[in-house]
C-alpha cells in the first residue's frame, strides 16, 4: 500500500503512483480523438446530433452503476482489511495466552513460532504464491519443507497450533477452560482465514462486469454526438475530464476489488504479517527476524 499524507492535497494532484490516470489515458484519448472528426463533420453538416437530454438521463444511470461498482470493490477491501485486523488481533491473543499457560518455555516459543508462521503463510497464499521462505526462518528447513507439502500451508498450520493445544491439554499442562480459550481463538483464525479466501475467489459477477463496459463505450461513443452542437471545438476537451471522471472511477473498482495482490492501493500484508511476527515474538520473548531476502523486490522499499 502507499503511504502518503492525506492533508497533502496539491501533491496529490501531480503524483502519478498510485494513480488510475496511466492506466486510463489511452481510453481517455480514443474517445476524445474519436471526438474530432466528429466536430469536424458537424461543421460541414455531416454529422447527426443527439438532443443532450439523452445523454443526461443515461448519465445518470451510468452513474449509479459506476458508483455500485466501486461500493462494491472497496467493501471487498475494507472486508479483507478487517479480516487481517481480527487475525492480528487473535494472533496476539495467542501468543499472550500461550506465554501465560504453558509452562515449558519451548512451547512458548514453538507457539510464537507457528502463529508468525501462519500469518507469513496467509500473506503468501493471498499472493497467490506457492513458496513461503520465511517458514524455513522460523521452523527450520525439514518441519518447512513438510509445512509446504500440505496443499495449504497456512490450514495445515493451524493443525499444527490445534495439535500442541490438544496434547499439552492431555499431558495436564493446560486447564479445560484454557484450552477452550485457545481454541476458540483458533477457530477465529480459521474463520478470518476462510473470509480472505472467499474475497479472493469470488469476483464482482461477469455479467455486470461487461454490462458496464458495454454501458461506458456506447455512452462514450455517442456522447460527441450530444455535445458538438453545443460545445464545436471544446467537444474533445470535456470528453477528456467525463472520460477521466467515468473510466477513472471504473478502474478503481478494478483496482481495489482484489486487496492483497500487491499494488500501491493493496491491503500491505507484508507490514501486517511482519507486525504480527513481531508482536508475537515479544511476547514470548524471543526474536526470528525473517531476513529480508524473504521479501518480494517489489516489496522491498514498501
Amino acid at each position: 500500500m502507499l503511504q502518503y499524507d492525506r492533508h497533502n492535497w496539491v501533491r496529490h494532484l501531480f503524483t502519478l503512483k498510485g494513480s488510475v490516470l496511466p492506466i486510463v489515458m489511452p481510453r481517455i484519448l480514443v474517445f476524445a480523438g474519436f471526438s474530432v472528426p466528429v466536430v469536424a463533420a458537424h461543421k460541414f453538416g455531416w454529422a447527426p446530433t443527439i438532443p443532450p437530454t439523452i445523454h443526461a438521463v443515461l448519465g445518470t444511470v451510468l452513474g449509479l452503476m459506476l458508483a455500485f461498482r466501486t461500493n462494491s470493490a472497496y467493501d471487498r477491501w475494507w472486508e479483507g482489511r478487517r479480516a487481517w485486523g481480527t487475525i492480528t488481533n487473535r494472533t496476539r491473543d495467542l501468543a499472550r495466552q500461550g506465554t501465560t499457560f504453558f509452562e515449558a518455555r519451548d512451547l512458548v516459543v514453538r507457539n510464537a513460532k507457528l502463529l508468525a508462521a501462519f500469518a507469513h503463510a496467509t500473506k503468501r497464499q493471498l499472493w497467490r504464491e506457492r513458496d513461503v521462505p520465511e517458514l524455513a526462518t522460523l521452523l527450520g528447513e525439514l518441519e518447512a519443507r513438510a509445512m509446504m507439502q500440505s496443499p495449504g500451508p497456512s490450514q495445515r498450520l493451524l493443525l499444527a497450533l490445534g495439535e500442541q493445544y490438544q496434547a499439552t491439554k492431555k499431558n495436564g499442562q493446560m486447564s479445560e477452560l484454557e484450552y477452550q480459550l485457545m481454541d476458540r481463538n483458533l477457530t477465529e483464525l480459521h474463520d478470518q482465514l476462510g473470509v480472505c479466501q472467499r474475497i479472493q475467489k469470488t469476483p464482482i459477477p461477469f455479467a455486470y462486469v461487461v454490462h458496464l463496459k458495454r454501458f461506458l463505450l456506447v455512452y462514450n461513443l455517442t456522447l460527441p454526438f450530444a455535445l458538438v452542437a453545443d460545445l464545436g471545438y471544446g467537444t474533445p476537451l470535456i470528453m477528456v475530464a467525463i472520460g477521466y471522471a467515468m473510466f477513472g472511477v471504473e478502474e478503481i473498482g478494478v483496482r481495489i476489488e482484489d486487496p492483497f495482490l500487491p499494488s500501491p492501493n493493496d491491503i500491505d500484508l507484508e507490514r501486517v504479517a511482519r507486525n504480527i511476527e513481531r508482536d508475537v515474538m515479544a511476547t514470548a520473548g524471543a526474536v526470528v527476524a525473517v531476513p529480508e531476502s524473504a521479501v518480494p523486490p517489489h516489496l522491498a522499499t514498501k
